[in-house]
């Protein structure tokens, strides 16, 4: 199950279309698009590790715009090494894969600022390489940083980003058996994707869906029927009206 909200995960610091503005700054940059094009080229012809070598000289090369000062070429920065990074993971080249992290955690500092979303995800997926490392001291500590900066956060205009990193913490800490913090977490992001209803409600009900299973591995029984009994109420009067003597729920029933 981890593993589909790994690939999530990643999905959510690649395509953060969300998050930040891709415009046109980003495909007229000739030193930018010079650097996709010579990585992709290096990926697509050479084995990984022959190719990371390339990767790591074009970072250290002075040609390499990496301190843009505009924040959408620096979020397409990041966004370059963060895919190499997944390659790195995928291929078992760990330590590859983090560093690329650090590098792009450190260019959406400097592009969105500390507590934004994005970079929040950013300490989550270094959770996840190290995750894979079997090295769950560093997992839980970076999940717990990420959680410690989402307290921060004052994005006000992602706040759908918001939940689902809070959603991602909660997951995660519940997987790795920091289970009481785990829920409580998941608790945040569903009462947050909850005020943001009928909007969001595909990531309330994974939300809700999530939780409930957390609750009921923890063996409390009790509170995921009645966080299930939410959602189905939800839906019922979305479907069919206020709750009635008349119009009951099937649970009710």
């Amino acid at each position: 199950q981890i593993v589909d909200e790994e690939h999530e995960m990643w999905d959510d610091i690649i395509f953060p279309n969300t998050l930040w503005e891709y415009n046109d700054s980003v495909s007229s940059d000739k030193k930018l698009r010079d650097f996709y094009e010579k990585i992709n080229f290096l990926l697509g012809h050479f084995n990984l590790k022959d190719a990371l070598k390339g990767v790591y000289f074009y970072m250290q090369s002075k040609d390499i715009n990496f301190h843009h000062e505009n924040p959408d070429v620096l979020a397409g920065e990041a966004i370059v090494l963060t895919k190499v990074s997944k390659e790195c993971a995928d291929k078992g080249l760990f330590n590859d894969a983090l560093s690329l992290l650090d590098m792009a955690h450190d260019l959406r500092l400097k592009a969105l600022g500390a507590t934004h979303p994005v970079v929040i995800g950013t300490l989550n997926n270094k959770a996840l390489v190290y995750w894979r490392m079997n090295n769950m001291k560093q997992a839980s500590k970076c999940a717990y940083d990420a959680l410690r900066m989402m307290g921060q956060s004052t994005e006000l205009s992602t706040k759908s980003e918001i939940a689902k990193q809070y959603l991602r913490i909660g997951y995660l800490l519940n997987k790795w058996g920091h289970t009481a913090d785990g829920i409580k977490v998941m608790e945040l992001a569903t009462m947050s994707f909850e005020n943001l209803l009928p909007k969001e409600e595909t990531n309330w009900y994974n939300s809700i869906v999530k939780l409930s299973r957390a609750c009921n591995d923890a063996k409390a029984y009790e509170d995921a029927m009645c966080i299930c009994c939410e959602a189905i109420d939800y839906f019922h009067i979305q479907q069919f009206g206020p709750l009635s003597a008349t119009n009951r729920t099937i649970y009710e029933i």
